[in-house]
């Protein structure tokens, strides 16, 4: 099927609706991969960051085309489920390792659509709403194996927006590698929010982040960055942001996730992860 929405809107609208459902769990932070602590923007805001940027102000594109992703299901996956479960002591929470963190919840799915299953774990911490995410993947022999999340981890402020997030929007690039758009979104306060639009997927056991573009607002008037950090302006902008980032979106993909580590909950969730 295939389903054509607004480039701009609709893309900022998804993946920024993990903002309002914190707000309407009573900031019951959810979960998702990052693997990181970037600070995030105040979860009391009622609505998307987007829609208080002036029209003037907003980045812009044609319409792109949603069609259905070609995923091959496995064969069998309920032996993955069993080994997600068998070795939940290294994906749940401990508060005593997580000490930094103090919300948590869990998703599966095929991010890489290798046929092994990832088990994500997502978390928070609600008084400066920074948030972590580590993938642990299955391997063919029955064990779990960490996804290397080092590239945004090693920085407080790289991470994506990850958390709840129940659509996903991607593409396949040149080499095959299944890729998806995410942003990261930092409260800077009485200045404003700063938006980083960034690309990531799974290559050999490891995330790899590729940061696009950034807006940044700066007590009312907005800056604009290229992938290099170097100052452009709107419209080169907005060029980059259509050209590398909206208009390469190819599917659509959803998610759900859960808090408590049970057997029907891991299958609960890959059911739910569809293209």
């Amino acid at each position: 099927m295939t389903k054509y929405i607004s480039s701009n809107d609709a893309l900022i609208e998804s993946l920024m609706k993990n903002s309002n459902k914190a707000i309407a769990a009573l900031l019951l932070c959810s979960v998702m991969l990052t693997g990181c602590g970037a600070l995030k923007r105040n979860k009391s805001l009622e609505t998307s960051p987007e829609s208080e940027v002036p029209v003037s102000e907003r980045t812009v594109g044609p319409e792109f085309v949603v069609t259905a992703f070609p995923y091959t299901e496995p064969a069998d996956v309920a032996w993955q489920y069993q080994v997600i479960y068998d070795n939940s002591a290294i994906w749940q929470y401990d508060e005593a390792v997580d000490v930094n963190f103090n919300r948590f919840l869990y998703g599966v799915m095929d991010l890489d659509n290798d046929g092994y299953l990832e088990i994500i774990k997502s978390g928070c911490y609600d008084s400066v709403y920074q948030t972590t995410t580590k993938i642990f993947e299955v391997t063919p022999e029955g064990t779990l194996t960490e996804i290397d999340t080092s590239l945004f981890n090693n920085d407080i402020n790289a991470a994506p927006d990850l958390w709840d997030l129940d659509e996903w929007y991607s593409f396949v690039d040149e080499n095959g590698n299944l890729n998806y758009l995410v942003i990261n979104i930092i409260n800077r306060e009485a200045a404003g929010i700063a938006y980083t639009y960034s690309i990531m997927s799974i290559q050999d056991n490891q995330i790899i982040y590729r940061p696009v573009c950034e807006r940044v607002e700066d007590y009312g008037r907005y800056i604009y960055y290229d992938a290099n950090g170097n100052e452009i302006t709107k419209e080169e902008f907005d060029a980059i942001y259509a050209s590398d980032y909206a208009d390469i979106i190819e599917y659509k993909m959803s998610m759900t996730w859960f808090n408590e580590v049970e057997l029907y909950r891991i299958e609960e969730s890959y059911n739910g992860f569809r293209f």
